[in-house]
């Protein structure tokens, strides 16, 4: 009995993340990562059925390990919500139109310092710059979602257009 309610108990806490990565990994499996793309209309009601078909997602799946990701959104002049997710599903940052207050913006995805790294930094390390957004996260692969809602069909096409004009690639180095 108690093996079973720690089934069920995992089954409802891992799942939903678990199934929502492997459906977003088989879907973007032939983008490679830190590649900007728009979710064409047939995978994006497969995976969101319950948004509008006019809706737009943006997606951005990215990788870490091998230094920081450069995320520069170009978006339309209405609504949106950006979110990054770890590669759980984990949600570690949200953004909309309200409170970003533009539309075009740079938002810098690194890994989050160790315990060590934050131990041994020195202190002119952990000034912050004015380089924009950042986002630090302890998983190095993850994923940014941007989502334009749209109930009209006929807006749909305009609203590909301006989001796919963003870009997600590897930062240059800070260092040259």
């Amino acid at each position: 009995l108690v093996l079973a309610i720690m089934a069920h108990i995992g089954t409802l806490l891992f799942a939903p993340g678990y199934a929502f990565e492997q459906e977003l990994d088989l879907l973007a499996k032939d983008i490679p990562t830190n590649k900007f793309f728009v979710l064409p209309q047939e995978a994006q009601l497969k995976i969101f059925p319950e948004y509008p078909a006019g809706a737009v997602f943006g997606m951005c799946r990215f990788d870490l390990s091998s230094g920081d990701v450069s995320l520069n959104a170009d978006l339309p002049d209405t609504l949106w919500t950006l979110t990054v997710y770890t590669s759980a599903g984990k949600s570690i940052y949200t953004a909309n139109d309200e409170q970003s207050g533009i539309d075009r913006f740079e938002l810098k995805l690194m890994r989050a310092p160790s315990l060590l790294e934050l131990f041994s930094a020195k202190a002119d390390e952990d000034l912050i710059t004015n380089s924009g957004w950042r986002v630090s996260s302890s998983d190095p692969r993850g994923f940014a979602l941007f989502w334009v809602p749209s109930f009209d069909l006929a807006m749909r096409a305009s609203l590909v257009e301006t989001i796919s004009k963003s870009s997600c690639a590897k930062a240059p180095s800070e260092l040259s």
